[in-house]
């Protein structure tokens, strides 16, 4: 009877295993590595995220913590997990891109900003710089447009100042070689804040990149100082 009853425990064990395969992962990386076994942790996690972790919660500490350790495959994985399960809240969603961008993945942190609706003026900011440096100058430009009609009328330590926005979108335009739209933008910046100094030092390349030799030194010497 003994051996009876170990053998269906045994069996139901295994059952237990194999029905459930991501959480038991999930639950041994999570003992690994609070006992120091960041790498065995890791390959568990990943097994998790591979047998189909669904939960939120825990897909989105498997998206972390597989970032954390440059497993970038298998965290867009869970990352995309969440987005498809419309679980992936805006802080998280800047977060996870931003860790992306930083592991040399900007098609990834793209994708996740397919849907930024609701996104933080400072993840709107890193999403249009995205799209910027990734060549789709246009869609940057609608993105700085939307985003100075977005932010705070009082200062706000997490979003970008106007100031920022207006640079970076300038910038967009002669990148794209629209180069009096960079001016008018630029121009409008000045009209505020007149001592500006990258404003000032970026006007006078897009003067130099357009053809403009002389006004170009001229600005120059301005920026430099030897000029009124």
């Amino acid at each position: 009877m003994a051996l009876f009853l170990l053998a269906i425990a045994g069996g139901t064990s295994a059952l237990y295993l194999r029905l459930n395969a991501d959480l038991v992962h999930f639950r041994i990386a999570e003992w690994l590595d609070h006992h120091g076994h960041a790498e065995d942790a890791t390959d568990h996690l990943s097994r998790s995220v591979a047998a189909g972790l669904d939960q939120p919660e825990r897909l989105r500490d498997a998206s972390l913590a597989l970032l954390h350790r440059g497993q970038t495959d298998l965290a867009f994985a869970a990352s995309w997990r969440l987005h498809e399960a419309g679980a992936l809240q805006p802080d998280l969603r800047a977060a996870l891109a931003g860790h992306f961008d930083r592991l040399g993945e900007p098609t990834r942190a793209l994708a996740l900003y397919e849907v930024n609706d609701t996104l933080p003026p400072g993840a709107v900011m890193h999403h249009a710089s995205l799209l910027r440096r990734t060549g789709q100058h246009a869609a940057a430009i609608e993105q700085y447009e939307t985003l100075l009609e977005r932010l705070p009328r009082e200062a706000d330590a997490d979003a970008p100042s106007a100031a920022d926005v207006r640079l970076a979108w300038a910038e967009t335009h002669a990148w794209a070689s629209e180069y009096e739209e960079a001016e008018r933008v630029l121009q409008s910046l000045l009209d505020t804040e007149p001592g500006h100094r990258a404003a000032q030092l970026l006007r006078a390349r897009v003067l130099a990149w357009s053809g403009r030799t002389d006004k170009a030194i001229e600005a120059y010497r301005h920026y430099l100082g030897d000029a009124p």
